[in-house]
């Protein structure tokens, strides 16, 4: 499929959540207006989400969706999100490593099948590069949170959406895009985010 049925005008971003049961998309201008929304409902929850891409893309083309790079949010059972008790960045030891033996376990797979990202949720650590340890300054554990996507299911989506002509800009998790949409309105004090509409409260 060509981008043809794109329209001109300003350009922001794509959002995409593949739901367990309902597919939904949301683009935005560069201002941040929202420019045209969709919701559908999945045709086959238990069946490979890489099926239902089509349907959407279609869908959105006639909606009106502008060119815009694309960010996915995969269905929940492909992704584990935790909070870790990790050693302490002055141990030494293997935290990455540590964080991917956590998420397999929690997953029930192969470690070496997911793809890991971990950070610090300690607000003295909080400004590190997740993935990487922040400056020892104690021996105390360290609290963390990881996240992890099953790397078959990343690239059977990437490879999906390539199928009809879009190109997966980011790969993102349900649970963090609501921490970060909430953010700006609670602000710093923010300690729960309750999904209403997904299938379990984050």
């Amino acid at each position: 499929m060509t981008r043809s049925w794109w329209s001109t005008g300003r350009a922001g971003r794509i959002g995409i959540d593949l739901g367990t049961d309902v597919l939904a998309a949301i683009a935005c201008t560069s201002d941040g207006t929202i420019d045209a929304r969709i919701e559908l409902p999945r045709r086959d929850p238990r069946g490979p989400i890489a099926g239902e891409v089509p349907r959407l893309v279609r869908a959105m083309a006639r909606r009106g969706f502008r060119p815009a790079p694309v960010i996915v949010v995969p269905p929940d059972a492909d992704t584990v999100v935790a909070e870790l008790s990790l050693p302490s960045a002055a141990s030494g030891a293997p935290l990455d490593d540590i964080v991917r033996e956590q998420l397999g376990r929690m997953r029930q797979t192969d470690p070496f099948a997911l793809d890991v990202a971990w950070w610090s949720t300690q607000r003295a650590a909080s400004a590190h590069t997740p993935g990487s340890a922040p400056t020892a300054t104690a021996s105390a554990p360290l609290r963390s949170l990881g996240v992890g996507m099953l790397r078959s299911s990343a690239e059977s989506i990437a490879a999906a959406f390539d199928l009809v002509g879009l190109d997966v800009d980011v790969l993102d998790l349900r649970s963090l895009a609501l921490a970060r949409a909430t953010a700006g309105v609670a602000g710093d004090g923010i300690e729960v985010v309750l999904d209403l509409v997904g299938p379990a409260p984050i």
